[in-house]
C-alpha cells in the first residue's frame, strides 16, 4: 500500500486526534461528533513584487485543534504548522493544481526521468543559499529511511542527481503520474546548529508545548510577508479555541464547532465552510453473508442515509461513493440511488455483526433500527482501537465503519488502501482481477484524460457493479476569520497566512 495511512480514534467534534500510522494513504476511523496534473512542461514564471505596495498587516494569531512541529510527517495538521515556514520544489493550489515552488518548472526528458530547473536567489533562514545539492539530500535522507513515514513518497524513484548548481533529474522506477503532488509534501530543509531552516515566508522563532511563533522572514525570494508576527496556539478542546477570540485576541480558528458558529458571527468573525474530502462509509465483509450481491444491494438500498444525516445534525452533505467531489477520478455518473433485486428473503430472521468505534451510537442506533424494520438483527459492538483493528485483521464483522481522505485528492489512493488484492486494509476480503487491472493501468497512465477514466470505472465497479458498502456522507470543515479579513478556504485544508486579505 502506497502513501499514508493514518487511524484515527476520536470524537471529531472534540477533535483531540490521536493516530496510529502506517505505510500507506490516509486511513480514518473518525468519530465525528454524532450529533452536533497535466503533466506538461511548466514555464519559468516571472513574479514582480513592488515594495511601494505592502502593507503591513501587524501582528496574528491562529488557533488549531492539533499538530506537532515534525517534518517527517504527512499527519495533514503537523503539515499545516509547516508550510508557512518550509518550501517544496513544488505546491499544489487550493484545487490541487500543481504550481511552481523551489523549482521554476519541470519536464518529462522520456517515461522515467524528470528534470527540474530550481528557483536562483533563494535563502534559507540561516542566509545560507539554496541549490541542487540541497534537494538530493533531502530525498536521498528520505531514500535512506525505509522505515519513515515517508519512505511511501519516494519509493518509486530509482535516483536523483544535481546537473548543475540549479537543475535536478529524478528517475522513477516506473511512470508516476503523482510524482509531482508527493514532491509536493517534500520540504527542502537544512540543518544549522541542531535547527531545521526552511525557505519560506516565515521563520520559526520559538516552539513550545501547544504553541509556536512565527516571524516575518526579511530575506524572503518572494513577497514580503504580510505579518509581523504569528502565533498559533494548539487547542485540542473546541470551546478552548472558541475561546481564544474572546481571551486571547485569535482571528481565525480552523475546525470550528458547529454550535459555536452563531456565537462567532456575534463577535463579528466571518464563518466558512469546505468540503473536508473525508467520506465516510460502510464495508461489507465479503466472507459470509455479504458475500452474495443481492445481500449487499439491499442492505445499501434500506439504509435511510438521509435520516442518519438528520440524527448527526452539522455541516454535512450526502456522498455516493468513496472518495469526495473534487478528488481526481472522482465519477459524476454514479448515483445516489443503489436498485437492489432480491436479498431481503435470505436476510430475514438474520443476525448480523456490526463492529464500530467506541462512540458512534448514532451509528449503531440507526443500523439497529433501520434493518429491524427488515426482520433483520444487527448485533453492534463497540471496540476501542485495538480491539477493531483486531477484529478487522480476523474478519469477525459483518459490517464496519470507516473514512477515507486522500492527502493528494486521487481515487486511485482508495483503491490501493482498501480494495486491491494486495491491500494491507483489505479485511472485506474483496477479491477483483477487474479492479486490480484497472489500478493497475492507471498507476502507471501518464496522460490524465486516460487515467481518469481508468480511475471512474474502478468507481462505478465498487459502488454498482459489486457493492462493497454504503457511502453515509462528508463533513464540512468550518473556518472562522475575523470580519477584518476576506478569505477563501483551501480543499487541501492548509492554512498559509497571507492568504488573508486585509479588507
Amino acid at each position: 500500500m502506497r502513501g499514508l495511512v493514518k487511524i484515527k480514534m476520536n470524537f471529531r467534534s472534540l477533535l483531540k486526534i490521536k493516530y496510529l500510522w502506517y505505510g500507506g494513504v490516509l486511513l480514518a476511523f473518525l468519530f465525528i461528533g454524532w450529533k452536533i496534473v497535466g503533466l506538461q512542461q511548466q514555464q519559468p514564471r516571472v513574479e514582480y513584487f513592488m515594495e511601494d505596495e505592502f502593507v503591513d498587516y501587524g501582528d496574528l494569531r491562529v488557533v488549531v485543534p492539533a499538530g506537532e512541529f515534525n517534518l517527517n510527517t504527512l499527519n495533514p495538521f503537523d503539515v499545516a504548522l509547516l508550510v508557512n515556514s518550509f518550501e517544496p520544489l513544488v505546491r499544489v493550489d487550493e484545487n490541487f493544481q500543481v504550481k511552481t515552488g523551489l523549482a521554476v518548472s519541470w519536464g518529462l526528458l522520456d517515461d522515467l526521468t524528470w528534470e527540474f530547473t530550481l528557483r536562483k536567489g533563494v535563502k534559507f533562514h540561516n542566509g545560507a543559499a539554496f541549490s541542487s545539492g540541497d534537494v538530493v539530500s533531502r530525498i536521498d535522507g528520505l531514500l535512506a529511511d525505509a522505515d519513515g513515514e515517508m519512505f511511501s513518497l519516494v519509493d518509486n524513484i530509482e535516483s536523483i542527481e544535481a546537473k548543475g548548481e540549479y537543475v535536478v533529474e529524478i528517475r522513477t522506477a516506473r511512470p508516476d503520474p503523482l510524482l509531482l503532488k508527493k514532491l509536493s509534501k517534500i520540504f527542502i530543509v537544512v540543518e544549522d546548529d541542531g535547527k531545521l531552516m526552511g525557505t519560506g515566508p516565515y521563520n520559526v522563532v520559538e516552539i513550545e508545548d501547544g504553541r509556536l511563533l512565527y516571524g516575518r522572514s526579511e530575506g524572503y525570494w518572494g513577497a514580503r510577508a504580510k505579518f509581523d508576527r504569528v502565533e498559533v496556539a494548539v487547542k485540542e478542546d473546541k470551546m478552548e479555541r472558541v475561546l481564544e477570540v474572546r481571551d486571547n485576541g485569535a482571528e481565525f480558528i480552523s475546525f470550528v464547532p458547529p454550535e459555536a458558529q452563531e456565537l462567532l458571527r456575534e463577535w463579528n468573525f466571518v464563518v466558512d465552510n469546505i468540503p473536508s474530502l473525508e467520506v465516510q462509509f460502510l464495508l461489507f465483509n465479503f466472507d459470509g453473508i455479504f458475500g452474495d450481491i443481492d445481500m449487499r444491494r439491499f442492505v445499501s438500498r434500506v439504509l435511510d442515509r438521509g435520516e442518519l444525516r438528520d440524527s448527526i445534525g452539522g455541516n454535512i452533505s450526502a456522498v455516493n461513493q468513496f472518495v469526495s467531489r473534487g478528488v481526481f477520478g472522482f465519477n459524476n455518473k454514479i448515483s445516489l440511488e443503489v436498485e437492489a433485486d432480491g436479498g431481503e428473503a435470505g436476510l430475514s430472521k438474520q443476525t448480523v455483526q456490526v463492529h464500530l468505534p467506541v462512540g458512534l451510537d448514532v451509528l449503531g442506533d440507526f443500523l439497529r433500527t433501520n434493518l429491524k424494520e427488515h426482520n433483520i438483527l444487527a448485533v453492534v459492538s463497540y471496540l476501542d482501537n485495538e480491539q477493531l483493528l483486531k477484529s478487522m485483521n480476523q474478519g469477525r464483522a459483518d459490517i464496519y465503519f470507516l473514512a477515507f481522505r486522500s492527502d493528494f485528492a486521487d481515487s486511485a489512493a482508495f483503491f490501493e488502501a482498501i480494495l486491491l488484492a494486495d491491500s494491507e486494509f483489505n479485511f472485506i476480503n474483496y477479491l477483483s482481477d477487474t479492479l486490480n487491472d484497472l489500478v493497475a493501468m492507471a498507476s502507471g497512465e501518464m496522460n490524465p484524460y486516460r487515467r481518469g477514466e481508468l480511475l471512474r470505472q474502478a468507481m462505478n465497479l465498487v459502488v454498482n457493479d459489486d457493492v462493497v458498502g454504503v457511502p453515509l456522507f462528508e463533513y464540512e470543515q468550518l473556518y472562522a476569520y475575523s470580519s477584518r479579513f476576506s478569505y477563501v478556504p483551501r480543499l487541501d485544508g492548509m492554512f498559509y497566512f497571507d492568504d488573508l486579505i486585509l479588507k
